[in-house]
């Protein structure tokens, strides 16, 4: 599904299942019972396929997360605590524009018909704001695409292939570039602003 559990969950040396936390049913770690994890982080067992896990899906962790919550609770005398247990519902994937895939009770979807339950199950799992979205997608449809975008995210600035998925990179092209304050400004700190700057990796008038 394209998600990938947290470096960090390999820090804390604990039993781990392909990088994520393994739990027990009541989303435990096994011999430390104050510790909970659920979502994509947690490795649950599913009861309804025993033996296996259960993916890392939406549909799952929100419902983890009510569990979850629930036993941390019952840890401190507030009810009983639960067990975890879902059958899955299927998928669905918005992979942009009209494109999209959906498994919707094992039932396998492309094209118009992916596209619609995509939406349809994405809309009704919102809190709120649902009129809104929907005439979003309207004009996305029936529009062309806005020539000016604000915050767009480069793929290379988020990378999925490394230890650290949460720090930027740059591809590098050439020198990298650096840059000084002018002569006589102090360097940019939580109290002072940074002024002009001047680049350093390029020749100055004169220089050969």
């Amino acid at each position: 599904m394209g998600v990938r559990p947290d470096p960090l969950a390999e820090s804390l040396g604990l039993p781990l299942e392909r990088g994520r936390l393994l739990v027990d049913a009541h989303l435990r770690v096994p011999g430390r019972p104050e510790v909970f994890a659920c979502g994509d982080a947690a490795a649950v067992p599913d009861l309804e396929k025993p033996g296996s896990y259960t993916p890392t899906t939406a549909q799952h962790a929100w419902r983890q997360g009510r569990v979850c919550a629930h036993n941390i609770a019952a840890s401190f005398g507030d009810g009983e605590r639960q067990a975890y247990r879902h059958k899955d519902l299927g998928f669905v994937v918005d992979l942009g524009g009209a494109k999209a895939a959906a498994n919707p009770l094992g039932v396998n979807l492309s094209g118009v018909a992916a596209g619609a339950v995509t939406r349809g199950y994405h809309l009704a799992a919102m809190p709120g704001n649902r009129v809104r979205v929907a005439a979003d997608w309207l004009l996305d449809a029936v529009l062309p695409r806005q020539a000016v975008q604000l915050g767009l995210v480069r793929s290379w600035s988020v990378p999925l292939d490394t230890a650290s998925p949460e720090l930027a990179r740059v591809p590098a092209k050439g020198r990298a570039a650096t840059v000084t304050p002018p002569h006589g400004q102090p360097e940019p700190g939580p109290d002072v602003a940074p002024g002009p700057v001047r680049r350093t990796d390029r020749p100055t008038e004169g220089d050969s």
